[in-house]
């Protein structure tokens, strides 16, 4: 029994079947603009005959946004969508509170806003000058000193929505 809850649950928060739902929904949405909703059943039978209309009636397509099934369809996007926010918000928040800075220099040059370069200054100055400018810039700057340099691990965006940014990353060695 415990085995069956969980898959259900694994199911319904799954970002597939909320996709699913949502093009359900996109479906009879399409329908009930096609469709005028809520006019006399007199209208129905001149526009669709009166086979049709006696056939399309208990689908609830007079009156698609009130169907019991469009009410479910709906009801079970948001049971998905708020199991699936659920298990996904800690490892959002998580991932917007790290930094990135304990990998190893060929994972960082992976990121894809990171820079690389050499200037003419000293290597003891150069970068707290570089953290001053990126949080002049808006960001917030960790320094990190290793065997090999000095990592200026720097992050903007994580709070601007509800949803994760990806941190936009520099790197300096």
């Amino acid at each position: 029994m415990a085995k069956a809850v969980a898959s259900l649950k694994e199911l319904l928060g799954s970002m597939r079947f909320a996709i699913s739902l949502l093009v359900l929904i996109c479906i009879a949405s399409a329908i009930g603009t096609l469709v005028e909703q809520n006019q006399p059943w007199v209208n129905y039978i001149n526009q669709f005959g009166p086979f049709w209309a006696g056939f399309l009636k208990p689908i609830g397509v007079f009156q698609i946004y009130n169907a019991p099934w469009f009410i479910g369809i709906m009801a079970f996007l948001v049971v998905s969508t708020s199991l699936c926010v659920c298990r996904n918000a800690p490892k959002m928040v998580h991932e917007a509170r790290v930094y990135r800075e304990n990998l190893r220099e060929s994972s960082l040059q992976a990121f894809a806003h990171q820079w690389r370069g050499s200037f003419a200054q000293s290597a003891s100055i150069l970068p707290s000058t570089l953290a001053e400018w990126l949080e002049h810039k808006g960001y917030k700057v960790r320094l990190n000193t290793r065997a090999g340099g000095t990592l200026v691990a720097a992050k903007a965006g994580s709070a601007n929505a509800a949803w994760v940014t990806l941190p936009r990353m520099c790197l300096l060695w």
